[in-house]
């Protein structure tokens, strides 16, 4: 039996998202059977408009922990369902592998996601904390109600994730399922395309790519997951990966993100150089002695 899911998708007015979120409506989100709103904040009440639900919170990432609990609150109170599925707009969802690796877990007492650790690094007084990463989170309906009955208790200063994990594994013995999640750090080939997956992820800012690219990286793992092999399929992948991958790096060459810390780099090494041309040489490191006399006078 198919579990009855709803789909629970973070939006905002601000970028990315709000370029991300009309193609997500227009590939994996044009799902008939499968449920899915939209929730982001900035609103003076609770309203649905289409799939866009609009929650009485500040559309802040500091109130995004919130955020997210008023929004689960509200499909709580006002949607059928036995799992919730809550995913960044960053993904692309496979609904049909989805369904499937759900068919193995229980509906009841259900945390699946990537396990992760907080801190992510060791840190002297701070004990860690297991968690199920916030980019792709299954939650069964029970769980959902305990997170908004508990959600006093929810630690803010934590990120959201983190502190649903903090309130499910170690406050109540919860035990984490691990999930399954691709992620993309640039453009990838066809053959890298695990189309067994259910949820893929595009974190293509942690190298520095401009995150409008991910509009692309969504249409080709799109017409990935429709298109069976054959022939047009590999002349579309052949075309489209020789013209994307030299975009992606052309426009990350352009991106301040990535050339400013080079430059700042370089300038390290020239001013570096100097300095040892200059005392390398008795003249050059006596001129410069006056210059700096000079200019301190």
């Amino acid at each position: 039996m198919n579990p009855n899911l709803v789909i629970v998708v973070s939006n905002s007015n601000k970028y990315p998202a709000k370029f991300l979120i009309p193609i997500l409506k227009a590939t994996w989100g044009k799902s008939n059977n499968i449920k899915i709103i939209y929730y982001q904040g900035d609103s003076n009440e609770f309203k649905l408009v289409g799939s866009d639900l609009y929650v009485p919170e500040s559309g802040k990432d500091s109130r995004q922990w919130i955020k997210t609990i008023k929004a689960y609150e509200w499909v709580y109170k006002n949607i059928e369902f036995d799992i919730l599925f809550g995913v960044t707009a960053s993904s692309y969802l496979n609904f049909q592998n989805m369904i499937s690796f759900l068919k193995n877990e229980s509906s009841k007492n259900l945390y699946c996601s990537l396990p992760d650790t907080y801190p992510p690094y060791p840190m002297e007084g701070v004990s860690d904390i297991k968690f199920g990463s916030g980019a792709g989170l299954f939650l069964s309906k029970d769980l959902v109600r305990l997170l908004i009955e508990k959600q006093n208790m929810v630690d803010s200063s934590l990120p959201n994730d983190v502190a649903y994990g903090k309130l499910f594994i170690h406050d109540h013995k919860i035990t984490l399922t691990e999930g399954k999640r691709q992620d993309f750090r640039k453009f990838p080939r066809s053959k890298e395309i695990d189309l067994g997956q259910y949820h893929y992820r595009f974190d293509i800012k942690a190298n520095k790519y401009p995150r409008y690219l991910e509009i692309f990286l969504l249409l080709y793992i799109h017409f990935n997951v429709l298109k069976k092999e054959g022939f047009v399929k590999k002349i579309f992948n052949f075309v489209f990966e020789l013209f994307f991958i030299s975009i992606f790096e052309f426009l990350r060459l352009l991106n301040p993100l990535f050339f400013l810390p080079l430059l700042n780099k370089a300038r390290y090494q020239i001013l570096k150089f100097s300095v040892r041309l200059i005392k390398s040489n008795r003249i050059s490191l006596y001129m410069a002695k006056l210059i700096k006399r000079f200019v301190s006078q």
